[in-house]
């Protein structure tokens, strides 16, 4: 519709597609799509609209609904994690870890490790990413002492960053996530066998959702920002 883009994801787009415009009286259409496609003759109506990053960001939401039927290839889950090469970092220190649970097996473990709420929420997304730092790095001088009195906080601070840019490829992709923070730390350590020197962070949740969730309402400017 005009006021609510449609995002769609690479490959097999198609089938999904087309049945959205094979009525009559359909107008001004806006489709945010990650890569050209055709639409057989059926572009009159529709406008393009190119996936700049204030389109990523408006296409973005925290999806707790994922369609379990719809899984995203590897080579895709490969393609939004390399985004997060780019990411900048402490001296360029580079400490944010991702594990990536794939398997069906593995992936039940894991949904054990979150609270109920979560795990309900999580259990038809395609991809569960673990986020870690590897800590007393990000912050911390040659000897192994902290440049200032955030320490750590600045391992956990490139983490975000990072995430952040994993959040917004995904998105550009079509894919849909979810940030989880309520989780059991160390059975997730158990099941991943992450070692001890890194931090588990948070589990972030990839998939395709059901229905469009509705955002929340958004502080204004000036109750976040400060001129001066």
């Amino acid at each position: 519709s005009p006021d609510a883009p449609m995002v769609l994801p690479e490959g097999g787009w198609e089938s999904r597609l087309l049945p959205h415009f094979s009525g009559e009286g359909l107008h001004d259409w806006r489709v945010i799509c990650p890569s050209p496609f055709y639409l057989y003759g059926r572009a009159d109506f529709i406008k393009f609209v190119p996936m700049n990053i204030d389109n990523i960001l408006n296409a973005r939401h925290s999806v707790r609904n994922f369609d379990s039927d719809r899984k995203i290839s590897h080579e895709t889950v490969v393609d939004v994690l390399s985004s997060v090469l780019l990411s900048p970092s402490w001296k360029n220190s580079q400490t944010p870890r991702y594990h990536v649970v794939e398997s069906a097996e593995v992936f039940g473990h894991l949904l054990g490790a979150l609270s109920p709420r979560n795990t309900e929420n999580a259990s038809g997304a395609s991809v569960l990413v673990v986020s870690t730092f590897v800590k007393d790095v990000a912050g911390f001088n040659r000897e192994g002492q902290p440049d200032n009195e955030l320490g750590n906080g600045w391992g956990i601070y490139d983490a975000g960053l990072s995430n952040a840019i994993l959040l917004m490829k995904a998105a550009e992709s079509g894919i849909d996530s979810l940030v989880m923070g309520i989780r059991d730390a160390e059975r997730i350590r158990e099941i991943l066998q992450i070692p001890e020197q890194e931090c588990i962070l948070s589990v972030i949740a990839l998939g395709y959702r059901v229905s469009d969730p509705v955002r929340p309402a958004r502080k204004s400017l000036g109750e976040i920002v400060k001129f001066y």
